[in-house]
């Protein structure tokens, strides 16, 4: 499996950016036809990471210099719209309208700020892993504070979702969000179970694909409930 991934990284990461395109026009059709609070902020969160995904697919089309500045770009945008999945747990759990969402809303605003700055001040280096070549994070340069929210940032923003994607499965027996934040969950430590730490960014993508996949099923489910599709 691991030559099969070292030999088509770039060919893998080129299909999950696409499929992540057309996820995120998918969910931004959706926000515009239904102006729900929660699909706005999915589709926030599939822009990132459609992003994210493209500058690992296609980095070796750019100059390093230009590589550079958008990687910075894809970490600030990445620190910055994912914890919004924290503020979308508020929809899930049916919160609106109350003390619940509010606190849900200040805990995302005051996790997209530390992962914005965090990103901001994050070091990088030039790699080449599976013919992918991208700017990857390093200790050394890096401030200790915003290692340690680099590390914590996913499972702030990923267990949330998941526990409120649980509390789901029971009140509305829609398991969607669930499945998300558990792929995102699984394929982000997939990389150091399998000591295959170097690919880890690339377990990311998938886990961040499924992520979305999930998101993108959940609001297409509750747009055919709502049309009474279902």
């Amino acid at each position: 499996m691991r030559e099969f991934i070292l030999e088509n990284g770039q060919l893998i990461a080129v299909g999950i950016a696409g499929t992540e395109v057309f996820i995120t026009l998918i969910l931004l059709i959706l926000a515009l036809v239904r102006k729900k609070a929660s699909i706005v902020l999915m589709f926030l969160i599939s822009l990132g990471l459609t992003f994210d995904a493209a500058m690992i697919a296609f980095g070796g089309s750019f100059s390093d210099d230009l590589l550079m500045i958008l990687s910075k770009v894809r970490y600030v945008a990445h620190g910055l719209l994912l914890p919004l999945s924290v503020a979308v747990c508020g929809y899930v759990l049916k919160w609106e309208y109350s003390f619940g969402l509010k606190l849900c809303w200040l805990l995302s605003i005051l996790l997209c700020g530390a992962g914005a700055a965090a990103s901001w001040f994050c070091e990088t280096e030039l790699v080449t892993v599976a013919d992918i070549v991208c700017y990857a994070p390093v200790e050394s340069g890096t401030p200790e504070w915003a290692s340690l929210i680099i590390k914590v940032l996913p499972l702030c923003a990923m267990v949330p979702l998941t526990l409120s994607g649980l509390i789901s499965v029971f009140r509305s027996k829609n398991p969607t969000i669930l499945l998300g934040g558990l792929c995102m969950l699984g394929f982000s430590l997939l990389g150091a179970l399998t000591d295959n730490k170097d690919l880890v960014f690339l377990f990311s993508l998938v886990g961040e694909c499924l992520l979305l996949f999930f998101c993108m099923l959940h609001a297409l489910t509750a747009f055919k409930d709502e049309k009474g599709l279902l």
